[in-house]
């Protein structure tokens, strides 16, 4: 988390997830690095006009990036500026490591048009070797605020949950661990329900008592997308936490299931935190 990487435009949102970065950068100790990916045309759009050089669309797409990080930030030298050449889903992908951390607002225009339904943050949340922030809304994560954090028995959601830990104690933020399970039709005989809860709960403490903190949680049946929004809407988390991909309890935790569905449907900011592969 030691770096905060921002795709910018010249949106709102845009603006927001910048904002966003700064304030989480400046409680963890990070840096923020703002981003913006230009293609070379090939021809003019008109006959008699001029083809920019590389050179002219670096300069433009610089002060495009100094632009919203004075509108967000109040001056361009809050951020480190970085311009990108190629499409932006490959650029972005391509300028993160796995320390970072890469923040989108949810929708954008320009060069990273459609961050929140398109296939640019299709392919950041499912490809990026980091974990990706989705910024809906202008909360931050601070001081008595809530993480809630999706989890299950598998790897990535563990995964998910240390980020989420490493957050909260920087951010002094309080954890709320959910577990979503479901019975099967050859499970339901009585009891089976109670056994079931009794597993997730007793997982979610012991993953508890490993951090060293002690987190509330919550033990609920049903899909893990229904549950994981309901809980959102419930707590009204700064942010909500999922693995990209989940097991066990949480069996549609992949992309194209509840990491996905979160993304695009629930009303509070969402980090998605990638597999160890």
């Amino acid at each position: 988390m030691n770096e905060f990487v921002v795709g910018v435009d010249g949106s709102d949102h845009s603006r927001t997830a910048l904002q966003w970065a700064a304030a989480t950068a400046d409680a963890t100790g990070g840096q923020v690095r703002a981003v913006q990916s230009w293609i070379q045309l090939q021809d003019p759009l008109l006959p008699i006009a001029r083809v920019p050089s590389s050179d002219d669309m670096d300069e433009h797409t610089e002060q495009s990036i100094a632009a919203v990080a004075s509108a967000a930030l109040g001056s361009p030298d809050a951020v480190t500026i970085d311009v990108l050449r190629g499409p932006p889903a490959a650029s972005l992908l391509e300028t993160v490591t796995p320390e970072s951390v890469l923040v989108l607002g949810s929708r954008g225009r320009g060069g990273f048009a459609g961050l929140l339904l398109g296939s640019v943050s299709q392919e950041c949340v499912e490809y990026a070797a980091c974990p990706v922030v989705v910024v809906r809304t202008d909360r931050t994560v601070g001081d008595g605020d809530v993480i809630l954090v999706g989890m299950d028995g598998s790897d990535g959601a563990q995964r998910a949950l240390a980020w989420a830990h490493a957050l909260a104690r920087a951010t002094r933020a309080r954890l709320h661990a959910v577990y979503a399970w479901r019975a099967t039709i050859s499970e339901r005989p009585s009891r089976t329900g109670d056994r079931l809860r009794s597993e997730a709960s007793d997982e979610v403490q012991e993953w508890a008592r490993q951090l060293g903190d002690e987190i509330d949680t919550d033990e609920v049946e049903g899909d893990p997308r229904d549950v994981l929004v309901t809980a959102a809407e419930r707590i009204a988390p700064a942010l909500t936490v999922v693995g990209r991909r989940g097991a066990g309890g949480l069996r549609s935790m992949r992309l194209g299931s509840t990491a996905n569905h979160l993304v695009r449907h629930s009303a509070t900011n969402v980090a998605v935190v990638p597999d160890d592969d």
